[in-house]
């Protein structure tokens, strides 16, 4: 059914539709994650975390319940398109600062993770509509100081 769901997607809105598995190599076979991307076959590729890289002009990357530790790399910057960042699920503790640059983001989805700090320039995400931080430890102080930068219409979902 995502398959054919995938299909129809790349016939009506002209996209490109990349599964990107467990091990990060990129498929047409894999149906559970994804990145969706405008670019062609020669474009360059951004690693965001080892072993998972994704074509530059990606717009929705979905890593929920992956497994991933640690942080995504700050290469993640150069996704310059990117509308939707997916980490939930995972057990990430920290979140590289240059998030924040992604001035097109406009969900980013950090919940049930193990985040112990929020980086402040995640306020400098100026379109965002949604962030979800439920099931994090962030202090109060760490997110007071986001949302006083965010636009006062921003969807802040917490525990």
């Amino acid at each position: 059914m995502k398959i054919i769901i995938a299909i129809i997607a790349v016939l009506l809105l002209g996209v490109t539709w990349l599964f990107v598995s467990h091990n990060g190599i990129l498929s047409s076979e894999n149906e559970n994650r994804y990145q969706e991307s405008a670019g062609g076959a020669n474009e360059e590729m951004i690693e965001v975390y080892d072993g998972i890289a994704v074509a530059k002009s990606t717009r929705y990357l979905i890593l929920s319940g992956r497994g991933l530790t640690g942080s995504l790399k700050a290469e993640v910057a150069q996704l310059t398109e990117l509308e939707t960042l997916d980490m939930s699920n995972n057990s990430l503790t920290g979140i590289p600062a240059e998030v924040g640059q992604l001035s097109k983001l406009k969900v980013l989805n950090l919940s049930n993770n193990m985040f112990t700090g929020l980086p402040a320039e995640l306020g400098n995400l100026q379109n965002l509509q949604t962030l979800n931080l439920t099931g994090n430890n962030y202090t109060e102080a760490d997110l007071e100081t986001i949302r006083t930068q965010l636009p006062a219409d921003v969807n802040i979902i917490t525990d």
